[in-house]
Formats: structure tokens, C-alpha cells, sequence
């Protein structure tokens, strides 16, 4: 009976990772301020469809809004972004601005978050508003030109079906802007369960638990 019940428990547990919900830890910057490095993510696996491991089909699949964070896999790796743009928009990421249907995003002065190095700023794309880190280069510039910055550029084009514009919310890392498709799509992030800082992280400007950000809602 004993060894029945701790079968049942392991075989639950196994069901639940692979259907329901995965974890992930967030090692870098590029989803800052809206994810830290060193936070610890619940990510929905069937939100946008669900995948049988054994099985290359997806069920009942659907596609990401403009704006919702989504976990996708790219070169056998995983990765998590935000939703810029979806399929029929026209969209360009150019001087560290981004464009959506020929019209430009802002970006406004937001409130300064201590725990963090580095300032936000919010933009502003049509209904969506997001916290984001603009490009170093950009901050530095009354212009916004980002001239002489390695950050790649993504030239004006229209999306096709199935492709989506995803971007990490610290704009000055590497690959911050790229095209997806919404077949990549293996979950979306929910909460952060656990957060350590750290100051090596060039982030963090403290170190230790963050007890704040503890089942922090992502959105």
C-alpha cells in the first residue's frame, strides 16, 4: 500500500510537470524590471495549447495577445519574451524605438525602483504599457539615436500568419527583438515564486532574498 501511494504521488508529480506547469529560473537581464535574474518562474504549459511529450502535435492551440509574456523554445533552448506584435501587424525596431503599424511607441519617465541599478522607462504602444529597460545608448541620447550600439535592428515588415514579434523586456541586450513563430510557444509565465538578488548580476543593486517579489503576478 506504502509503495502504491508513493507511485501514485511520483506518477501525479510527472503529469503535472509535463502537462500543467514547469519552473523556471531566470538567469539573466533581459526580461528587467519585469523579471529579475535570479527569480524563480511558474509557467503555464497549456495556455496557448496543449503538447503531448511523445507527440509533435499541439491541442486546442492558440495564439498570444499583443503584450502577454510567453515562454518558446528556439535551438533546443527556452526562452522568455513579450508579445510586441502579432501576425497582419507591420512592425520595425529601429534606433531602439519600436514601431507598430507605421506609428512609433513612446516612452515616459516612470517611478525609480530602488532595489534596481538601472531605471525604466514605460512604453507605450497603442493599449499596451510596458515597463521596459531602454537601450544604453538611447538613455544617453536627447535624440533617442542609439548610433554605434551593437543592439540589432529589425527592418520594416509585415508579419505572416503564424508569426509573432517577440521582444525581451531590457532592450539592451542581445537579440532583444526577434520574429517567432507562434508553433515555438511551450507556456506562459505566471508568477514568481522565489527571487534571490545578487549584486554580481549588474542588475541588482542588493543581494539576498526578495521577499517583495515573492508570488509577484507577471503580466
Amino acid at each position: 500500500m506504502k509503495y502504491t501511494i508513493v507511485a501514485i504521488a511520483i506518477a501525479g508529480a510527472l503529469f503535472f510537470r509535463a502537462f500543467l506547469i514547469s519552473v523556471y529560473k531566470v538567469t539573466t537581464q533581459s526580461m528587467a524590471p519585469v523579471m529579475l535574474s535570479g527569480d524563480f518562474v511558474l509557467s503555464s504549459q497549456y495556455s496557448y495549447g496543449l503538447r503531448v511529450p511523445w507527440d509533435s502535435d499541439v491541442y486546442f492551440q492558440s495564439a498570444p495577445k499583443r503584450g502577454e509574456l510567453v515562454v518558446f523554445s528556439k535551438n533546443y533552448k527556452t526562452y522568455i519574451k513579450r508579445v510586441v506584435a502579432v501576425e497582419r501587424d507591420e512592425v520595425a525596431y529601429q534606433q531602439g524605438i519600436l514601431h507598430l503599424n507605421a506609428q512609433p511607441c513612446s516612452y515616459e519617465t516612470i517611478a525609480t525602483q530602488p532595489e534596481l541599478l538601472r531605471q525604466p522607462v514605460l512604453e507605450v504602444c497603442g493599449e499596451r504599457q510596458t515597463p521596459v529597460m531602454p537601450v544604453l545608448a538611447q538613455e544617453a541620447s536627447k535624440e533617442g539615436s542609439v548610433e554605434g550600439s551593437a543592439v540589432e535592428e529589425v527592418a520594416k515588415t509585415k508579419l505572416n500568419s503564424g508569426q509573432i514579434l517577440v521582444a525581451s523586456d531590457n532592450r539592451d541586450t542581445e537579440g532583444a527583438v526577434e520574429i517567432v513563430y507562434v508553433d515555438q510557444i511551450i507556456g506562459k509565465p505566471l508568477f514568481v515564486w522565489m527571487s534571490f538578488a545578487s549584486t554580481q548580476d549588474s542588475i541588482s543593486a542588493t543581494s539576498g532574498i526578495r521577499w517583495n517579489r515573492i508570488l509577484t503576478k507577471l503580466q
